[in-house]
């Protein structure tokens, strides 16, 4: 009862300068992320409607920002997945903050957005269950490989990869006129 109380009085809070955007949507997150088995769900879907427009109206760098302070309580599975979904600051901070037990990130990692799945796997502090889930996601590092080994492992030869490629026919006069083009620009700054 304290709790839906607390998210009545934080929901009818005045709007109307950005510092109370701000102090809205900091309240709101912190209620949100740590509302309790029983909550009322009404509020709780006002509260997430409330932080959508919020998040219109805040940039996501300093939303993010208000994500990693410190004692910021992210233990509802639903509002992580509502952070997680946004631009990546935010969900990177999403990920960074979020304490769920196993059962719960077992539930929640499936629905979350790929990119998101990638930034959780940095964490070291998650359950060995949860990392195995990851993994058996095929949730890997979006990072290309080196130019060697792609090489390899496409099973060719660089030389003949840039043999194969078409030749550019480049017309003399065309490209003297792109020259004077570029020094007479060059000359007006």
């Amino acid at each position: 009862m304290q709790f839906d109380d607390r998210l009545a009085t934080v929901l009818r809070m005045q709007v109307g300068n950005e510092r109370a955007v701000n102090t809205q949507f900091r309240q709101l997150l912190d209620l949100a992320g740590s509302a309790p088995e029983g909550a009322n769900g009404e509020l709780l879907q006002q509260a997430f409607a409330r932080l959508e427009t919020l998040c219109g109206q805040i940039d996501a760098h300093t939303r993010a920002a208000m994500i990693r302070e410190p004692g910021m309580r992210l233990r509802n599975p639903e509002l992580i997945a509502f952070l997680a979904d946004q631009e990546l600051p935010v969900a990177s901070s999403t990920m960074a903050a979020a304490r769920l037990d196993t059962a719960q990130w077992d539930a929640l990692i499936p629905t979350l957005p790929i990119p998101a799945r990638a930034l959780l796997r940095h964490r070291r502090d998650l359950p060995p269950r949860t990392s195995a889930l990851l993994a058996r996601l095929g949730v890997a590092d979006l990072v290309l490989p080196e130019p060697e080994l792609a090489q390899e492992a496409a099973g060719t030869d660089l030389a003949q990869s840039v043999a194969a490629q078409p030749t550019l026919e480049i017309d003399p006069a065309l490209a003297l006129a792109e020259q004077d083009a570029r020094e007479g620009i060059g000359a007006l700054v």
